[in-house]
């Protein structure tokens, strides 16, 4: 079986928007994905052993991509936890699935050179790669950059030259979700429509990033604002409001907000949060207009959980 430079071998957990972020940046770069499954039909057997599909995956491909995604939470028990242990091993963490892990390292000891690791949000960390280079990925250029990089020293005939489009590809940024978190059963109901900046040296927070959503449902939602959440490549948030402002005709009421509200159909709300000192205006206004730049927003609608992505 012959490999082709333009083939890489794609390693993923639950998560398969990042799945698919991941796979929407390597064909932009003139490459090739294929999973789990393809791989195992190429080993020609029926149950074939996981070294089998490895051989048969890097047989036919230049290159693998495990990507890392915490779909799991996990902790050390408490009956062998000891004194030196830090947070991720006292509290539960996200955490990789264990095929994604053991699949991980049968790559790396197959093909260490042909075996690029990414990660998407907070994962546990574990020994055996602590010490080698995971590349982080998320909205922003340099892990896009590091991927082409590193897949195009492992022999892939990977394409960026005269192009641009290829450092946008791939959503990494809402593809990162918390494993406990259940949003997404009702955020369809609530539509990002706005991100702007305003500035007023006055104000006790000068800088705010307002976020506005609307109700996309049919039905009066019962809206609570919980707070404010970073996301990964997001902004570094100073402060974040909990309160809420309700658009009645062209005014946003009431002034100093609720935290509280009920939401008709069509309507809109909208809230702020004031970004930290290491951003300028212009790389604010810039991260408006991308979704997931900004950060999340959690909210209780009817009593549930949600988080929204701004």
């Amino acid at each position: 079986m012959s490999t082709d430079p333009r083939r890489v071998f794609v390693v993923h957990g639950r998560n398969m928007d990042a799945r698919n972020a991941v796979c929407e940046l390597l064909r932009v770069i003139d490459l090739n994905p294929f999973e789990w499954e393809e791989a195992r039909a190429l080993a020609g057997e029926a149950s074939p052993y996981i070294g089998q599909i490895l051989d048969a995956g890097f047989g036919a491909a230049q290159a693998a991509v495990v990507i890392f995604t915490g779909d799991d939470l996990s902790r050390v028990g408490k009956r062998y936890r000891l004194q030196e242990d830090g947070p991720d091993e006292k509290e539960l963490t996200p955490q990789a699935r264990p095929n994604v892990l053991f699949e991980a390292g049968m790559a790396f000891g197959k093909c260490p050179e042909r075996t690029v690791l990414v990660s998407i949000g907070r994962t546990r960390q574990f020994t055996d790669v602590i010490g080698r280079h995971i590349i982080h990925l998320s909205n922003s250029g340099n892990g896009r950059q590091a991927v082409a990089e590193r897949l195009r020293e492992a022999g892939c005939a990977v394409k960026t030259e005269n192009r641009t489009d290829w450092m946008r590809a791939g959503n990494f940024d809402a593809a990162y979700h918390p494993p406990d978190d259940v949003c997404g059963l009702m955020t369809n109901d609530l539509l990002v429509t706005d991100r702007h900046v305003t500035e007023d040296p006055k104000a006790t927070y000068p800088v705010k990033i307002w976020v506005e959503l609307r109700n996309e449902g049919s039905e009066y939602l019962d809206v609570e604002h919980m707070g404010w959440r970073p996301t990964p490549g997001g902004v570094d948030l100073s402060y974040g409001s909990k309160k809420l402002q309700i658009r009645l005709g062209h005014d946003w009421c009431p002034s100093d907000g609720v935290s509280r509200l009920h939401l008709q159909p069509q309507g809109s709300v909208r809230t702020w949060m004031s970004p930290g000192k290491s951003h300028t205006l212009e790389d604010l206004k810039r991260r408006c207009q991308v979704e997931g730049q900004v950060g999340a927003i959690n909210l209780r609608v009817h009593g549930k959980a949600v988080q929204v992505l701004a």
